[in-house]
């Protein structure tokens, strides 16, 4: 019997639209793309929801990395009775009251880190989606949204990002984590285009789903991103760049690439030791950071 020794064209079926996302490749350029007459209120202003007694320093790490990406202006709307301690870790970050307005000229919020289960938080994220802002969902965000499908898919025509860890996703997509883990690209397919979102998928692997152009990959982890606080940095990151030009396929990927880029850099330590190591080189050329 002769037995083609090839690899089955069959198998390769399942892979469809997937795309493997290059962390290291030369033509990744660490160069901004910013124009040389941009200014803070040309460059976007992403509003951070996040922190509570509990995790007020979620809120600090979203903040800070927010303010290395591309936007001009960052604020940080916090629960008031935490203001005072995130003044004296915020230099330049406006810090108002969550209960409140919109910060004037937002272009994007980003909604959940360290943010807690408390009431009125889904109340809260329930006024936020009626202003019809792109938005990066994270964390507590995804866990109290369980209430507000509707209210979502109203505005699907509005850029949205969910962050989601494996626990996060089980809970949005009415699973196990156990499913989920076997499951993990067909889920994420699922809840992007439920929701119409770019998902990121937080695990062993990231991948970035985007309910029409597909999944895309990236391998090649590192321990340093596995540590508390890592997942605020990188909503930070994608809130930024979200603001600055409203795109969240971009915004998602150039966030993941960062963040993995950054994690390399150092062997072990606490989450702050990103901000330090994005410092260096955060500006990716968004046109060449796809590798189908």
């Amino acid at each position: 019997v002769h037995v083609d020794a090839g690899f089955p064209p069959s198998a390769c079926d399942q892979y469809s639209g997937q795309h493997r996302l290059c962390e290291v490749m030369d033509k990744v350029l660490f160069e901004t793309r910013l124009e040389a007459t941009a200014y803070k209120n040309s460059r976007g202003h992403v509003a951070v929801y996040a922190g509570s007694v509990q995790w007020p320093g979620a809120a600090v790490l979203a903040a800070k990395a927010a303010g290395l990406g591309a936007a001009g202006r960052v604020s940080l709307m916090a629960d008031e009775k935490i203001i005072p301690l995130l003044g004296t870790q915020l230099v330049s970050t406006v810090i108002g009251n969550n209960e409140g307005s919109l910060p004037p000229g937002a272009t994007a919020l980003l909604v959940g880190c360290g943010w807690g289960q408390e009431p009125g938080r889904r109340d809260l994220l329930r006024k936020l989606i009626s202003q019809q802002k792109p938005m990066v969902l994270d964390a507590d965000a995804l866990i109290v949204m369980d209430e507000l499908e509707e209210d979502i898919q109203q505005y699907s025509s509005i850029p949205l990002v969910m962050t989601p860890h494996p626990g996060e996703l089980a809970i949005i997509s009415g699973n196990t984590v156990k499913y989920v883990l076997e499951n993990f690209a067909a889920t994420l397919m699922e809840v992007a285009q439920k929701f119409n979102a770019v998902v990121v998928g937080k695990s062993h692997v990231t991948c970035v789903v985007h309910p029409q152009k597909g999944c895309f990959w990236v391998d090649g982890m590192t321990p340093a991103l596995g540590t508390a606080g890592s997942g605020d940095i990188l909503a930070g990151l994608i809130g930024a760049e979200l603001a600055a030009d409203g795109d969240p396929l971009r915004a998602a990927l150039y966030g993941v690439l960062s963040h993995v880029e950054a994690g390399k850099k150092i062997s072990k330590g606490p989450a702050e030791l990103l901000l330090e190591s994005l410092k260096d080189g955060l500006l990716i050329n968004g046109s060449d950071i796809i590798d189908a």
